[in-house]
């Protein structure tokens, strides 16, 4: 399995709020991302911190025996607000998204909290986790903050027996019309035979042409190499 991500800083902004990361062992796969909030002074430590938080809960987390998501994501939660304040920062000015995926055995487990979505694909089914905004509501978003509210969180925890590929992005990846499974699709199956390195440069074509305003980040699980995702005709 291959996995990777990449950031590019929009040219509006002073400095890239997104942070992303992945990480692999023998028996897990992690890749997350996380958007600071523009509005915050420090949101780009804020998203950091909660990557780097998630990758160290996620390796000393056993998720096969009385696994518990409201325990883990409140671990994940408690441990960033600690990182946090070790920085002499105030936690208000730190909120950020924070999306992510983990694959172990023959589970993933995938969770999102706030804008961006998460798209990933077994041998026949495919599910699309993204912030379903109400009119009124389309410039408000969750994110990590002094509370835990599990509520907030959406979360897909599902047995696979043929993992074929996920993929993460920022709300500044702009999907036309919001077409999250199409995108998510045709970027899996057009790099599932390819090596990585072919995949960052050519992620990077193609984020040149788009509009360059806002922060862009994605992080990619590709399955087995040669197993294209099931295309509905």
């Amino acid at each position: 399995m291959r996995i990777g991500g990449i950031s590019f800083k929009g040219k509006n902004q002073d400095k890239n709020q997104d942070s992303y990361l992945f990480w692999k062992s023998k028996n897990k796969k992690l890749i997350v991302l996380s958007d600071g909030l523009g509005s915050r002074k420090y949101s780009e430590i804020g998203s950091k911190t909660i990557c780097e938080t998630i990758k160290q809960i996620t390796q000393e987390t056993n998720f096969e025996d009385n696994f518990d998501i409201k325990d883990f994501l409140s671990e994940i939660h408690k441990t960033w607000i600690k990182k946090i304040l070790e920085k002499n920062i105030n936690i208000k000015d730190c909120y950020a998204t924070v999306l992510f995926c983990i694959f172990c055995k023959d589970k993933i487990i995938s969770v999102r909290l706030g804008d961006g979505f998460i798209a990933f694909y077994d041998e026949n089914n495919e599910y699309i986790l993204y912030d379903k905004k109400e009119k009124n509501f389309v410039n408000e978003t969750n994110s990590i903050s002094e509370k835990f509210s599990l509520n907030d969180w959406e979360i897909k925890i599902l047995k696979i027996q043929e993992f074929k590929g996920a993929l993460i992005c920022t709300d500044g990846v702009e999907i036309v019309n919001n077409n999250y499974n199409n995108f998510s699709k045709e970027f899996l199956n057009a790099y599932s035979n390819k090596k990585i390195k072919y995949v960052k440069k050519d992620i990077k074509r193609w984020f040149s042409e788009w509009s360059d305003h806002d922060d862009k980040t994605l992080v990619y699980m590709l399955g087995w190499r040669g197993k294209k995702i099931w295309m509905e005709i």
